[in-house]
């Protein structure tokens, strides 16, 4: 076997070789039928030939061969059958082989020697027989077929039918091995119409040869391999070259047509083939038997266990009985305007749901619930415009490696671009009857309308589902076969490399400014993990809330908030190989976010600070899933399905995950922060008043308590001739107000790096004519000296 300066394809491959053994199967099947077929039976065939040569100038002579017939006999079962097998010493090369029993051959030849010159120019006519007798017969030969394996890859699909298509791909094919093992038992030869006018010679030539074959038995079976591997496949070799070269000439590789042709079903003789075959072969009656091989040992019944979070003794349990009773089956049915009918009737089809009972002793398993259709009759028609050019001008390395699991995504979405239109239309059920029963209870008089609307009601939205994955699918498509990169939302992606200049509030600053790591999460069930982390999410946009009071609480309504959410997701199930992983990218946009915020209040402090009525809704949630192979394309094609199941999720569990993380970490605060430092607070007192020894005692300086009165007199707010409200006035001009410039700058740091800085500009006081009392430096201790005033109206800014 040659080497080859190229890669050729591998008749080792995995998938290659199962094709293969299908094939070998289906050739020892056949040959074994046509034998049997031939021969009736009886293992002996006759093949009348009647072919002549003719030969001159022997010794002057014409002679005629004419090889009249073949008889053979012991045409039995092949044995020990093996063709189109791998060979383990080169991927390029085929082996077969097979064993006969017992093989026996019958030559009938005619000999004309004309122009005989010693029989006065008669002519020598002579007929003879000519049998060979044979047992343990083993035959085994090897095949090159080297296929050059980047001209099979560019093959488009519109020529793989051409066979001048695949012979371009072929760089060698001829038998490198004819191996002929025989145990040769008899050789004789006799003229079969008496008298022989030969007989001596025949004596002479059946002597020779049954010596040959006793005594020389290893030279004849010698001889014979030398044959095969010889002459013999030397002639084969011949054959075949003569024949490919024969196919070549005579026909030509056309590249398929670029035109749209969409297929029409209706005249498509391929797909009438397989919607007979499905709709009249198989059948309900085919369908229910399959099903019932599928649920074995339980025919038509399938049964799950559904886990719940509140462990192994609350599992639920699912039975559907009836899966096995379809009365009817039209489907694939080809209609106008590219439209395939498909329908379906089930006579029966019931579920129950069951639930562990519990008992001092034991677990007893309850059926709670049931549910029973009758006569269910489901329709609905599949729109499937497909351009068979666009299809036949996709390459079958891109098949080639879709079967081998490989570059999945890619090769799937070029397929997939074919196709113009694929979406599910007037989807349809009707029942007869339906009961639902809770514990042995009949549930509802007649539910029969109401199931049979939400049956439609289902029917509906999975049409629906299923036609914006066809359209996202027909969307990304594009993308995925070029090698793109399925572009990210348009707030994607993240986290924001630059951010603009906030000329928001602060508290709107601040939210712009939020970035949050979300916990890693991992999910593991029924063999199956999922696993997100990395996740980060950020602001997108401003704030924009209200807030309003009542009943001592805060309610907080903020509207049209969005998040920016990306991450790295990967998967594993113990059923393929794996894990797949890559990242994802997703926006949370236009929500509205309401609650309230309750506190507690005690004898002086508050207790507690707790969310209360959470309320969310109008989100509008996007993702994108991003590399991960096959399941990541899978991701992708269905994220329209995941972004409505993550929208209800947040808008019925967001709020619950909010105040469950929420309302602890405030109690905590509350607790722990704010009541101590409140407390703290409120705690002070004044400083101590050191001893008076050695200092002058203001309560015994008489003058000085005489000053007290004076000034109490003067200042004092009832005085009518004076008084500190009148002094007030006279100084602001009767407005009672004050206007102090401020220049102070606070800083308050927050978490991490942020702070807010306050700047201080001015204050402004006004009430300061509402003196009701007054009391400047009242000597109240010996070394103290103490002032008061009460203001009845004042306010600050």
């Amino acid at each position: 076997v040659p080497s080859f300066p190229y890669e050729t394809l591998d008749w080792g491959d995995d998938m290659l070789t199962r094709l293969l053994a299908a094939a070998s199967t289906w050739i020892e099947n056949e040959v074994d039928k046509r034998l049997d077929d031939l021969t009736k039976g009886t293992g002996e065939l006759e093949i009348p030939v009647n072919k002549s040569t003719t030969l001159t100038g022997i010794l002057g002579h014409t002679v005629t061969y004419t090889l009249q017939a073949v008889k053979l006999g012991g045409l039995t079962a092949l044995e020990d059958v093996s063709f189109l097998t791998p060979s383990t010493e080169s991927s390029a090369v085929l082996e077969s082989e097979f064993k006969m029993q017992a093989l026996s051959a019958s030559v009938e030849l005619r000999t004309l020697v004309h122009e005989v010159e010693n029989a006065g120019g008669n002519t020598l006519d002579e007929s003879f027989v000519f049998e060979v007798e044979m047992s343990d017969l083993q035959f085994a030969g090897s095949l090159i077929a080297a296929v050059e394996l980047a001209s099979l890859r560019g093959l488009l699909l519109g020529e793989v039918a051409q066979v001048a298509c695949l012979l371009d791909t072929v760089r060698d094919l001829r038998l490198s091995s004819l191996d002929v093992e025989v145990d040769v038992g008899k050789i004789t030869i006799y003229e079969p119409d008496a008298p022989s006018l030969e007989s001596d010679v025949d004596d002479l030539i059946n002597n020779g040869l049954l010596i040959l074959t006793e005594n020389y038995h290893d030279l004849v079976t010698s001889f014979i391999a030398g044959m095969a591997q010889g002459s013999l496949r030397d002639a084969a070799n011949d054959l075949i070259s003569s024949y490919l070269d024969k196919l070549r000439s005579e026909n030509d590789c056309i590249p398929p047509e670029t035109e749209p042709l969409y297929v029409d079903w209706q005249s498509s003789a391929a797909f009438t083939a397989v919607s007979s075959y499905v709709n009249d072969q198989v059948g309900p009656e085919g369908l229910n038997g399959l099903i019932d091989q599928a649920t074995e040992p339980t025919p038509g019944q399938v049964s799950v266990k559904v886990p719940t979070p509140l462990g192994h003794f609350h599992d639920v349990f699912l039975k559907v009985l009836g899966l096995d009773t379809f009365t009817n089956l039209t489907v694939l049915t080809a209609r106008p305007d590219h439209v395939i009918h498909n329908a379906a009737s089930l006579q029966t089809l019931q579920a129950s749901l069951s639930w562990p009972l519990m008992h001092a002793s034991d677990v007893e398993l309850r059926t709670n619930a049931t549910f029973a259709l009758e006569a269910l009759d489901v329709s609905m028609d599949l729109v499937a415009l497909i351009d068979v050019h666009l299809l036949m001008n996709q390459e079958v390395g891109e098949i080639l490696d879709i079967l081998k699991m490989q570059n999945v995504s890619q090769n799937a979405a070029c397929l997939f671009d074919a196709v113009a239109d694929l979406e599910v239309i007037h989807p349809s059920a009707s029942i007869d009857n339906a009961l639902i029963t809770f514990k042995g209870k009949e549930v509802g008089k007649d539910v029969t309308p109401v199931v049979q609307g939400a049956i439609n009601e289902v029917l509906k939205y999975g049409a629906g589902v299923f036609n914006d994955v066809s359209d996202l699918m027909a969307t990304d498509a594009a993308y995925v076969c070029s090698g793109q990169a399925i572009p990210y939302p348009e707030a994607c992606p993240l986290p924001k490399a630059i951010r603009p200049t906030c000329e928001d509030s602060v508290l709107g600053c601040l939210y712009e400014q939020v970035s949050l790591e979300v916990p890693d999460v991992s999910l593991a069930e029924w063999g199956l993990e999922l696993n997100i982390s990395s996740v980060q999410c950020e602001t997108l946009g401003g704030l924009n809330f209200t807030s309003s009071t009542s009943n001592d609480d805060l309610h907080l309504d903020i509207r049209n908030a969005s998040f920016g959410c990306f991450g790295q997701w990967a998967f594993r199930a113990d059923a393929i190989s794996g894990p797949y992983a890559g990242d994802f990218c997703a926006t949370i946009e236009g929500f509205s976010l309401g609650f309230d915020a309750e506190m507690g209040v005690g004898e002086v402090l508050p207790s507690y600070v707790e969310m209360v009525n959470c309320r969310m809704s109008d989100v509008d949630v996007s993702i994108e899933f991003h590399d991960g192979g096959p399941l990541g394309f899978a991701l992708n094609v269905a994220r329209r399905y995941i972004d409505i199941g993550v929208e209800k999720l947040f808008e019925s569990g967001a709020c619950t995950i909010a105040t469950t993380l929420v309302n602890p970490l405030l109690a905590r605060v509350v607790q722990n922060e704010v009541d101590p430092a409140l407390q703290a607070i409120m705690d002070n007192e004044p400083a101590a008043v050191p001893e008076a020894d050695g200092m002058l005692n203001w309560q015994q300086v008489s003058w000085y308590h005489a000053l007290e009165t004076a000034v109490d007199a003067v200042l004092s707010p009832s005085s009518t001739c004076a008084g500190i409200n009148a002094i007030v006035d006279w100084w602001t001009n009767s407005t009672g107000q004050l206007a102090v410039p401020l220049d102070l700058n606070v800083s308050i740091p927050l978490a991490g790096d942020a702070f807010v800085e306050v700047e201080l500009q001015s204050a402004h006081l006004s009430g300061l004519s509402s003196f009701e009392d007054l009391a400047l430096l009242h000597a109240t201790a010996p070394n103290v000296l103490q002032s008061s005033f009460r203001l009845r109206d004042v306010a600050f800014a």
